[in-house]
């Protein structure tokens, strides 16, 4: 199997752009639908910026994945065990997320919302409503696999970058830094310790986009050197 310079080039590319994704899935409006009630959230079915963001996140986990293929394919002659299972983290982050992006896509929005905001039947209403309830702790299921596969990548990923120099250090010690980051928040919301302090809203639109940008920089130097499996 050959990896060309063209494809670490269009990896790198990948890696670049999702570090602008990340901005428009933490920044674009409606920010605040944690704190929407239930009637304001029937409404986000028509909200063109909330539908629009949703894809913005399809787009960006695909982008993760591409970028990160593309940095296993460099690594995997040298670091084949850590790689691995970094990875297999990422695909577990990418496969929770999407699910959970499609389902809000299409059965909370398309139909539940889009179905209750018109239906004059109150049996009815009341069972999407239920739906629409239920599907509440299995999104946060699917988001605590989300970072439990994310976790397992950056962890794995960046003890495979530390062991290299300058630039490849410099992203093995970011990545460390945001699995340490993620496992703070698994273990306050999910864990449920209280003492550990939670990451910052701000680490989302600063450190993520930089560590993927840092990510695209090493993919685009490394790029020149073809590589066979």
């Amino acid at each position: 199997m050959r990896f060309s310079v063209t494809f670490f080039k269009a990896t790198a590319v990948c890696a670049i752009l999702s570090g602008v994704t990340t901005l428009g899935v933490h920044l674009l409006p409606p920010t605040d639908i944690g704190a929407m009630n239930f009637e304001q959230r029937i409404a986000l079915h028509s909200d063109s910026f909330y539908i629009f963001r949703l894809w913005v996140v399809v787009l960006h986990i695909l982008l993760v994945v591409a970028s990160m293929w593309g940095v296993a394919a460099k690594k995997l002659n040298t670091s084949a065990g850590v790689i691995v299972i970094g990875f297999l983290g990422y695909l577990l982050f990418a496969l929770s997320e999407l699910l959970r992006t499609s389902v809000v896509l299409f059965a909370v929005n398309r139909a539940w919302r889009a179905q209750y905001a018109q239906e004059t039947s109150e049996a009815v209403r009341a069972m999407l409503r239920a739906n629409m309830i239920g599907w509440a702790g299995v999104s946060e299921a699917l988001f605590f696999l989300l970072l439990l596969g994310f976790f397992i990548g950056n962890l794995f990923y960046g003890l495979a970058f530390v062991r290299g120099t300058g630039l490849e250090k410099t992203v093995g010690v970011v990545l460390l830094v945001w699995s340490a980051i993620t496992l703070t928040g698994i273990a306050g919301d999910y864990i449920e310790i209280s003492s550990v302090p939670q990451p910052s809203e701000w680490v989302a639109w600063t450190f993520q986009p930089l560590a993927r940008l840092l990510v695209g920089a090493w993919l685009w130097k490394s790029s020149a050197v073809e590589v066979k499996l």
